[in-house]
């Protein structure tokens, strides 16, 4: 019939498979909390005591902000894929954690990530 019946060799493969993607997608998250935390060391302990899922999406924002500081917050959705209330509560909570804060004006400041 074309479908692949439980418990078949080609389960195995896709559980290989999957388990290789994630294993994947779960070191390169690895590997850019430790560059973060090499570039500004406050955010990455901070960003390292988030849930897995949780630090993806930290890192996205991070990311975009160390690219280019003087990022709106419209800016920052745009780039990163992440939406507007996802990035401004993150926002908000690095700058309560004090590992995030704005220089200058909303219009020409930059954020400051330590």
């Amino acid at each position: 019939d074309g479908f692949i019946e439980s418990g078949t060799d080609d389960d195995t493969e896709n559980g290989t498979v999957n388990g290789t993607v994630n294993g994947t997608a779960n070191g390169t998250v690895n590997s850019i909390v430790e560059d973060i935390a090499k570039k500004v060391p406050a955010t990455g302990t901070l960003i390292k005591a988030y849930s897995r899922s949780k630090q993806k999406t930290a890192c996205k924002i991070v990311v975009e902000l160390l690219k280019n500081d003087g990022l709106t917050l419209e800016q920052i959705v745009d780039v990163s894929g992440v939406s507007r209330r996802t990035v401004a509560r993150y926002m908000k909570e690095f700058q309560e954690a004090g590992v995030l804060r704005r220089e200058g004006s909303d219009k020409n400041g930059k954020w400051v990530l330590s």
